[in-house]
């Protein structure tokens, strides 16, 4: 099972949002456990992902003031079909599909009633199986438990229908929800999640690209939210490496770490071609970026000219052990960056 993307919303501003997301938008807001998400049925943001996926799995954090709508979809943007976790109106939840009109059906509505107001951790997962007209096997979760099991038959859903889209949705009518701590995976439930926000700390094992202003590599790429031009690291040549330290984990932190998500912020600044991969590091062992994630091989990711965008890896497990990541490992990590074209 793959960790497919995570957010927090805690280490970029509102008009950052499209850095990592496709569309949308929303007011960056305190969340659960720092910042979260808040907007209506119209403003909250969708993204649109490389890969495309028979199953699929997401939770997060959510609280409303009314019960409209839904919470949560998956979509297939190209066939316009969509599935979702959605409000009945009195509390009460159901699971949702419909199909560019051709079919639009939804499961029986949950025994359990939500009250308004307060924080609960949604998860919902649905399975795309073969057949004419395929299946979806949906199931939805809260705070761990599951509300509402629906094996729904997927009439006009297209052959070799998959997901490619998720997309958060508000209460609209006036009213706005907040989200926060989302996690996606290609199926595994992960339960209710907590997410952590690490930043760079002090130097890493090499610092070969120059910084602008003059000083310390580390201190011109730790910026929460990132300042853009004003500082920053540039590498004019390739083959050029940064790496980081990184903020140590909570030391009252007990729990089991779902995955891990590094994220390099990057731009192209002249002419010609450009490009980068992420590094990580832990120990003598290091580890550069690999194809299948958000970028064209064999280069890596290729940044834009105009804008900042993130590169983003995303790891359910340890890239060193092949088991859940530790406190230890994430202590001595260090994330860096090198220039590839």
């Amino acid at each position: 099972m793959a960790l497919v993307f995570i957010d927090s919303w805690d280490h970029y501003s509102p008009s950052q949002l499209w850095r990592k997301w496709t569309e949308g938008g929303g007011n960056i807001v305190a969340g659960r456990t720092g910042n979260g998400i808040e907007g209506s049925s119209i403003n909250l943001p969708g993204k649109t992902f490389n890969a495309e996926y028979t199953k699929m799995t997401m939770g997060v954090a959510y609280k409303t003031p009314a019960f409209a709508n839904h919470i949560m979809q998956f979509k297939n943007v190209t066939n316009s079909v969509q599935v979702g976790l959605a409000n009945v109106g009195d509390g009460r939840l159901k699971l949702t599909w419909s199909s560019n009109g051709v079919g639009n059906i939804e499961g029986p509505p949950s025994s359990w009633v939500m009250p308004a107001l307060e924080w609960h951790y949604f998860e919902m997962q649905f399975e795309i199986t073969a057949g004419a007209p395929p299946h979806a096997l949906a199931s939805a979760r809260v705070n761990g438990v599951e509300i509402l099991a629906w094996d729904a038959t997927l009439t006009g859903a297209p052959a070799g229908m998959k997901f490619n889209h998720i997309h958060l949705v508000g209460p609209g009518g006036g009213y706005n929800a907040i989200f926060d701590d989302l996690y996606v995976t290609d199926g595994e439930y992960l339960g209710d999640v907590r997410i952590g926000v690490l930043y760079p700390n002090a130097a890493g094992d090499s610092a070969t690209w120059t910084p602008s202003p003059a000083g310390n590599n580390w201190q011109q790429v730790e910026e929460h939210p990132a300042d853009d031009d004003t500082s920053y690291v540039a590498a004019a040549s390739v083959g050029l490496k940064d790496l980081y330290n990184i903020d140590d984990i909570d030391p009252a932190f007990t729990g089991v770490i779902k995955g891990v998500q590094a994220l390099w912020c990057v731009k192209k600044s002249d002419e010609g071609a450009g490009a980068v991969k992420g590094v990580w590091k832990s120990g003598a062992t290091e580890i550069v970026q690999a194809a299948g994630h958000n970028f064209l091989a064999p280069n890596g990711f290729y940044p834009s000219a105009a804008n900042y965008l993130y590169d983003i890896q995303t790891e359910r497990k340890s890239l060193f052990t092949a088991g859940d990541w530790t406190k230890a490992e994430i202590t001595s990590l260090q994330l860096g960056i090198t220039r590839t074209l």
